[in-house]
């Protein structure tokens, strides 16, 4: 009787100790791609600065203007806007619109 009543507490042991051992391997694994997947998405943007309100964002959210070869991004409109009014004061050509 006491022979099988260890052994039912080994079999018992033995059930959590590998129920453990799977849990932690599993949330291991999870880590590893939410790390890897949290480093490409951040890798893969290209960050640029609003010329008007000094602001960083996203290339592909920016709006661009190309102006005398070089390229200006901005936030917004209101942005883009206000740096196409400056330009007017400073009385000089017209910049292209990118897209």
């Amino acid at each position: 009787m006491m022979s099988s009543f260890f052994r039912l507490i080994f079999y018992v042991l033995l059930f959590y100790l590998i129920y453990q051992v799977l849990r932690f391997f599993q949330a291991l694994k999870k880590s590893q791609a939410r790390s890897k997947k949290a480093s490409t998405a951040v890798s893969s943007q290209i960050m640029v600065k609003d010329e008007v309100c000094q602001t960083y964002l996203p290339q592909d959210e920016a709006i661009s203007l190309n102006f005398q070869g070089k390229t200006y991004y901005f936030c917004s409109e209101k942005c883009q806007q206000k740096f196409l009014a400056e330009v007017k004061k400073d009385k000089k050509t017209r910049p292209s619109l990118n897209s």
